[in-house]
């Protein structure tokens, strides 16, 4: 899974700068447009990883629990329990998605042949959650657990009608530049499998492009962009653009902050 970097070393290192979820691009493109002081500032010294939500606890159990993947901090994942020693609700009902997670890697002969491999071209990247074969033909399989399957309206939903517009597009193209530049391998198909975590729900979408050489450019354009954009902007160069939302979930002590939210007029125009 693509995870944010500490981006406070990168202009004095060659840390990897396209290790970087979609949403936290498109923040960054953001600010490169509003010269947000306040939001570059929190990205250029968020040096730890989040500690990970009761959300991303499951899915990191249930992915132990379907490969054996270990996570990050190398320490065995455990489930949460009621006080009677029975699983939680929500633990219980990815059981049922543990079993169909093995009866999917059966029926569609899919051999996995490393977890978690990570891969590195130049300063882009990539960590895959399956790297293996699918009737002989080599493939990568992205897990996923959400609560948000059918949600269009979301940005990390997942909807047919809605997909090409979520944060989920940009991490294939990733992983698919770089098993072609490390491995010679052109345009290796991606699978995302995702399980829901609300009820029975799966989607197993394979994720193509309509042009993979304008893809694999537009990869390399990008890193070249983020690289520079670290590289010569400044806290100094951005002045403040804060709101109350965003303001609510930042831990930084801004003397800019917005405890409570500014009066906005909005003009409405009524067509008869």
């Amino acid at each position: 899974m693509v995870r944010l970097k500490a981006l406070y070393n990168l202009r004095k290192s060659k840390r990897f700068i396209i290790s970087i979820p979609y949403g936290a691009i498109k923040r960054i493109k953001k600010i490169r447009k509003q010269r947000n002081a306040a939001v570059f500032q929190f990205l250029m010294v968020r040096l730890k990883v989040p500690e990970p939500s009761a959300a991303m606890q499951l899915g990191i159990w249930f992915e132990y629990k379907c490969t054996g993947a270990m996570p990050r901090s190398n320490v065995v994942p455990e489930p949460v329990t009621l006080k009677n020693g029975n699983l939680s609700a929500d633990y219980d009902r990815m059981l049922y998605h543990i079993d169909k997670f093995k009866e999917i890697v059966d029926n569609y002969n899919i051999k996995i042949q490393e977890i978690g491999k990570e891969i590195i071209v130049d300063r882009i990247k990539g960590i895959l959650d399956i790297w293996g074969q699918m009737d002989g033909a080599p493939v990568i399989i992205d897990i996923k657990t959400s609560a948000q399957i059918g949600n269009k309206w979301d940005d990390y939903g997942w909807d047919d009608k809605n997909f090409s517009y979520s944060t989920h597009v940009l991490q294939p193209a990733i992983y698919k530049y770089l098993i072609y530049k490390s491995l010679d391998i052109y345009d290796v198909p991606f699978y995302y499998l995702v399980f829901s975590t609300k009820n029975t729900d799966i989607l197993f979408w394979e994720v193509k492009y309509v042009d993979f050489e304008d893809t694999c450019n537009y990869i390399e354009k990008l890193a070249k962009e983020l690289d520079a954009f670290i590289k010569y902007n400044s806290e100094s160069e951005f002045w403040p653009i804060c709101d109350y939302k965003f303001c609510q979930n930042c831990k930084m002590n801004c003397t800019f902050r917005q405890e409570i939210p500014i009066i906005e007029t909005k003009f409405l125009k009524l067509e008869l």
